[in-house]
């Protein structure tokens, strides 16, 4: 099965408690074929504007069991730059799912 072209798509919630309640609409565009989620990284920022990036593997379990639904398996196709331009653009004390 051949990939491409794919974008990305950043979704940011306030705050750093990612509580997965957009995991159901994701899910739905995922069942309906308009999406096929490839990879999923986290990335935080705290309160003193640090960011950082958590791949799904590296995630708490109660995280990896949110995103289970979605059946991502990481594939690595998001980058350090990738993770550097989101986090850069994120407010402080806030959290962001990044998607390709």
């Amino acid at each position: 099965m051949s990939v491409g072209p794919v974008e990305y798509i950043a979704i940011a919630f306030p705050g750093n408690k990612f509580s997965g309640e957009i995991i159901p609409a994701i899910k739905k565009l995922q069942d309906s074929g308009t999406i096929r989620v490839l990879d999923l990284v986290l990335i935080t920022k705290d309160a003193d504007g640090n960011a950082a990036a958590i791949e799904l593997a590296e995630a708490s379990p109660e995280t990896q069991a949110t995103f289970a639904a979605l059946g991502v398996q990481t594939k690595n196709l998001l980058g350090e730059e990738d993770f550097e331009e989101i986090g850069a653009a994120l407010d402080p004390n806030s959290t962001a799912a990044l998607m390709i």
